[in-house]
């Protein structure tokens, strides 16, 4: 399910955005994040998302000063030697945000089994970047 929010969203400190189903993917015109709210996005391991969980159109404001908590859940089997690709974000390219200063504005935390890495494409056509978790599971259960 897409949910589209055509104005701006704001997260004051302590506020979730909980996108944990690995189905729901949120858009918004506008996103405004504040120290210490958070985001929740579900990872599917065997079924990639085809798009972010979370998708801004126009412009994204980040903290100045502190993180946003970043918190990815996996779901499905563990596979040994599975490497995967989920696309988590995709905001404007001018927005500041790179895989440099990504780990800057997002404090990330996810369950253990999973080494974690970042990857990110840009859209010249769209002028939107997306951002992916590429998750190498190392862990049978």
């Amino acid at each position: 399910a897409t949910m589209p929010f055509n104005g701006t969203l704001h997260l004051n400190p302590s506020t979730v955005l909980d996108l944990s189903e690995p189905g729901v993917s949120f858009t918004a015109k506008n996103l405004s994040l504040e120290v210490q709210s958070k985001l929740i996005v579900g990872i599917d391991v065997a079924s990639p998302r085809t798009s972010a969980a979370l998708v801004v159109t126009n412009a994204l404001s980040l903290p100045s000063d502190g993180r946003v908590a970043l918190e990815l859940n996996f779901a499905g089997d563990k596979t040994v030697n599975t490497l995967r690709r989920h696309p988590l974000m995709t905001v404007p390219a001018d927005s500041n945000l790179s895989i440099e200063n990504f780990a800057e504005y997002f404090k990330i935390s996810s369950p253990t089994g999973y080494t974690l890495s970042y990857q990110i494409e840009s859209n010249e056509e769209t002028g939107l970047s997306t951002f992916y978790a590429v998750a190498d599971c190392n862990v049978a259960v």
